[in-house]
This record gives structure tokens, sequence and C-alpha cells, in this order.
């Protein structure tokens, strides 16, 4: 089970997202590390708060290091690449 934090978001201790249910960044690398997959939400999670400045540039490093050590499900790479086109600048052709 992961680790939540009961307050808003903290900058600088590795915190995530909003309010409860927030999970701390190296509890997502940890568990890409040991193997297993990180959730839509954990995804969401990381891409948001490293777009806001709550996840460091060096956890995010930890975590693509991760990937490329364990690699990402076609699960995961859906949820990312989906998180990163909602959070990018859209162009309607």
């Amino acid at each position: 089970m992961l680790s939540t934090l009961p307050l808003k978001s903290r900058k600088g201790c590795g915190a995530t997202e909003r309010g409860e249910g927030a999970v701390l960044v190296y509890e997502i690398v940890r568990k890409k590390l040991d193997g297993e997959k990180n959730t839509e939400e954990e995804i969401r999670q990381l891409v948001m708060g490293f777009e806001r400045g709550e996840v460091a540039h060096e956890q995010m490093a930890a975590w693509l290091a991760a990937v490329y050590v364990r690699g990402l499900s076609e699960e995961e790479t859906w949820w990312l690449n989906k998180t990163m086109a909602e959070r990018g600048r859209q162009i309607d052709l």
C-alpha cells in the first residue's frame, strides 16, 4: 500500500497532487524499481506534480531511470501519453 499525505501538496518534500490521496514520489519510483506497474493515478500525479514544480527534476529523473531499466507496460505507456497530451496545448486541426 502506498503512503499518503493528508495535507495539501508540500513543495520540496516529494508530495504530488492535492489533498487526500496524495502519494509520495519515492513510493512511485520504488514501485517501478521493484518491477510493479504504476497506476494511472500515480502517473497522472507524477506528470502534473512535475508540471507544477512539486516534483523535483531529480525525482523525475529517478522515475525515468526506473522506467528505462524496468520498462512500461502498454497500459502505463497509454496513461503517460494520455496525461501528457491532456496537459499540453491542444490544437484543433
